[in-house]
């Protein structure tokens, strides 16, 4: 799997902030929708971050070495 750029990343963090802050508005303001674009933050956030660190950490060999195993 190939490694994201920092640009890339940085503006895909970014995209989320903004949503982030327009869905929190959205919540107090009647008229503009909140809900879609903290579920869009939520997908940009996961686009921006890398997505194996957990997978990285002390505990989850057994999960990784059925991930190889299971891999196509």
């Amino acid at each position: 799997m190939y490694e994201r750029s920092a640009l890339i990343r940085i503006c895909w963090f970014a995209m989320g902030l903004l949503c982030l802050v327009i869905g929190l508005v959205g919540l107090v303001i009647p008229v503009l929708p909140g809900i879609p674009f903290l579920i869009l933050s939520a997908v940009c956030a996961a686009q921006a971050f890398k997505r194996d660190r957990l997978l990285e950490r002390h505990g989850f060999e057994e999960y990784r070495r059925w991930r190889r195993r299971h891999s196509y």
